[in-house]
């Protein structure tokens, strides 16, 4: 399983196809993290192939190369990526506004595995960990009054995404929708984690529920 995240606040700046352009200025930005001599910000020497590469499930990418590069491009005409060439290899550097989002410590961090993505979709990858993680920081592990507008907007994705996600979440046997103890305005949806029903005579699970994956959103920088 592999997590990638991306700053919610940087997807909302960037606005169109703004998870994709998210996700990549992430990447550079942290590019040196590790590094103790250079440093997380420093720029980085990446080709677009190693781009693709980080993206891949089982030689298959969840973007395609073409997709990558276009919004590389857009990121840089947009003046959110510094590019310049060194040795004929691609030097990337993050702007000193998307810096600010990123190291800002009260952003919202979303995230998602790699290859949930990739079978089912981004927007069923994020709602997945979104959903289980507020279900289990929940009294009594059920979550009421679930605020569809709030949702899509840390999350950077629209309504209709949203609905669908659960719907396939529902189908799938990972969450169950309950009904809601307390009225409230507007629109609002109730929901637990799956559970199994049990055949009494033999008291054995019918079918169980797929594997849990990690939280979904934290405050604080990023952290690969």
């Amino acid at each position: 399983m592999r997590t990638i995240y991306f700053n919610s606040s940087v997807a909302e700046r960037c606005g169109k196809n703004g998870i994709i352009k998210a996700v990549l200025l992430n990447y550079v930005y942290n590019y040196h993290k590790r590094n103790i001599r250079k440093g997380a910000g420093t720029p980085a020497c990446i080709q677009l192939s190693e781009f693709v590469y980080q993206y891949k499930v089982d030689e298959k990418g969840l973007w395609e190369r073409s997709f990558i590069h276009r919004n590389l491009k857009k990121l840089t005409d947009e003046r959110f990526l510094i590019k310049t060439t060194e040795d004929k290899v691609p030097t990337y550097s993050v702007s000193s506004e998307i810096v600010q989002l990123l190291t800002d410590k009260t952003c919202k961090i979303v995230s998602f595995d790699l290859e949930m993505a990739y079978v089912s979709g981004i927007h069923v990858a994020i709602m997945h960990r979104f959903l289980l993680h507020a279900i289990d920081q929940s009294p009594h592990s059920t979550l009421y009054n679930l605020q569809i507008d709030k949702v899509a907007e840390v999350n950077r994705l629209s309504k209709s995404q949203i609905y669908r996600a659960i719907s396939f979440l529902e189908d799938t046997k990972v969450i169950s929708r309950c009904k809601t103890r307390v009225k409230f305005h507007g629109r609002t949806l109730g929901m637990t984690r799956y559970k199994p029903e049990f055949d009494k005579s033999l008291q054995t699970p019918v079918k169980r529920c797929q594997n849990d994956l990690e939280f979904s959103i934290v405050d604080g920088p990023i952290v690969i």
